[in-house]
């Protein structure tokens, strides 16, 4: 791997030798301390304001994380699944960014339109509106026309608004507003039910990142293709 830069935007970057027992790459504050293993790669994005880091190999022969960093308001660190980087090297740059969008974010911006979507860190926002932009519940909407292209995914169901402090998908970013859950039913298994997306008014609020205020309902939804250990301190 040829030599790292020593910034990628305001995040600050340097090496420490991979071993069987250090941790994974991390990220204290604006630094970002990488652990490159044998085989390991540097891909730079956004002009060197990001980037994706494969950790290689490491001396007890297992395969490193692949990470993807840099500055979004902040200087950020997340762990993300491997094919990510197939992604990359098959596709380009904006086809990994387009596979970290939800499937209803990519749904509403083929149907409503790109200028509409907003995003505080791996929570994005996209305001539930009609085609002339007058605010509707395009919800029975998407039951149709997404379902019916995949077919694979289980029906859902709305429950009832909240009002107060919301913790969104279980990260540091909290809702300051009112929430309604957006449950999804396997078509395998009914019973087997878990939270999808949100629907939300309110303001995001969230370190590293300025308040996302939505004055309309906005349907939420979380990044995908993030590794799944995680700590939240890293995904924020």
């Amino acid at each position: 791997m040829k030599k790292l830069p020593q910034t990628a935007g305001l995040a600050q970057l340097s090496t420490h030798p991979s071993n069987e027992y250090a941790e994974g790459a991390q990220r204290i504050k604006s630094s970002i301390i990488l652990r490159p293993g044998k085989g390991a790669e540097f891909h730079p994005l956004l002009g060197g304001e990001q980037f994706l880091f494969f950790e290689g190999r490491r001396p007890n022969y297992q395969t490193g994380a692949l990470y993807f960093g840099g500055t979004d308001e902040q200087p950020f660190l997340v762990s993300v699944r491997g094919q990510l980087k197939d992604v990359l090297e098959r596709d380009g740059e904006q086809a990994l960014f387009e596979a970290l969008k939800p499937d209803f974010i990519k749904w509403s911006e083929e149907e409503f339109g790109h200028e509409h979507t907003r995003r505080q860190g791996d929570i994005f926002a996209y305001p539930v509106l009609s085609e002339d932009g007058e605010p509707v519940c395009m919800f029975d909407a998407f039951q149709e026309t997404f379902f019916e292209s995949h077919p694979y995914y289980g029906m859902q169901s709305m429950g009832e608004s909240r009002r107060g402090w919301h913790s969104l998908f279980g990260t540091r970013h909290l809702l300051d507003g009112d929430i309604v859950e957006v449950v999804e039913s396997p078509r395998h298994d009914p019973r087997n039910t878990r939270v999808v997306r949100l629907l939300a008014t309110g303001t995001i609020h969230a370190p590293d990142h300025a308040p996302l205020v939505l004055d309309t309902p906005h349907m939420l939804a979380q990044a995908v293709n993030l590794a799944p250990h995680v700590p939240p301190s890293l995904i924020d």
